[in-house]
């Protein structure tokens, strides 16, 4: 729905030119077919210049921005959106995204809950409250109120997205955070629960594996811990300069050096 003076027509590309649909049309197939970015780029920004109101260039041009992980860039795009219509809640949706990228998640949270609000039409809302989770995590992790209680709005959420989709991503999500909340035995049982299902993708089981061993080593299993890091590293030698780097896994470095020493 229209929020400004303008006419509905030209905001939807109803009475826009045909050479402007046209074009249109042009960056869809640059954008979706030939993954031509910057010709998609360059055929939004010539409609936009010429036809301001047209919602459709702007949204478009958002989401190549998106394609190409120009955060900075993929905001502007959908507040013209927000601009021209009052209910495209995806629009708020990639802007949240966008803002979580940026690492600014304040601005991304305020942005899922307007999201949310309106209702979305083109992702699905169980990845929104995913999403959504993830930065109130990262906010919690920002912040020096207790643990338990810093970290219940991300739990709010990941529930939110667990109740409408199961998915290794979610609960690995929830995993983290009851790891968070140092709530070891329940993270345990969710990684656990990732690890044993034959779906799980390749590099989730990996995430499956290292929050089990983390759970080990802050529950001094360590003889757990160390067989699960060997087989990580067996299995992914690429990870083995990250994993000796890892600050959760100090209490395990250090109780193998002590046992070393003896």
């Amino acid at each position: 729905m229209a929020k400004k003076e303008v006419s509905n027509d030209i905001i939807t590309g109803k009475s826009v030119a045909p050479e402007l649909k046209q074009l249109f049309a042009l960056g869809m197939e640059y954008k979706n077919q030939q993954h031509d970015y910057p010709q998609a780029i360059a055929c939004f920004q010539k409609i936009i210049a010429q036809e301001p109101d047209f919602m459709h260039p702007h949204y478009l041009l958002g989401l190549t921005y998106v394609d190409t992980q120009e955060w900075e860039k993929v905001i502007p795009c959908f507040e013209r959106v927000n601009e021209l219509v009052d209910d495209e809640g995806d629009a708020y949706f990639s802007i949240a995204y966008a803002y979580q990228k940026l690492g600014k998640h304040s601005e991304a949270i305020a942005n899922f809950r307007q999201a949310e609000a309106i209702g979305l039409k083109d992702n699905q809302l169980s990845n929104l409250y995913y999403f959504w989770a993830i930065s109130e995590k990262m906010m919690a992790l920002q912040s020096v109120e207790p643990t338990f209680t810093k970290f219940e709005p991300a739990l709010k959420r990941i529930n939110q997205a667990l109740a409408l989709h199961q998915t290794a991503q979610f609960n690995l999500e929830k995993a983290q955070i009851l790891f968070q909340m140092q709530i070891y035995y329940n993270a345990l049982d969710l990684f656990k629960l990732v690890s044993k299902n034959p779906q799980t993708p390749k590099d989730d089981l990996i995430r499956a594996n290292l929050g089990m061993a983390y759970c080990y080593t802050a529950l001094d299993d360590y003889a757990k811990a160390l067989k699960l890091i060997a087989q990580i590293v067996d299995e992914t030698p690429e990870l083995k300069p990250v994993i000796a780097q890892d600050s959760l896994l100090d209490n395990l470095r250090n109780h193998s050096g002590s046992a070393a020493g003896k």
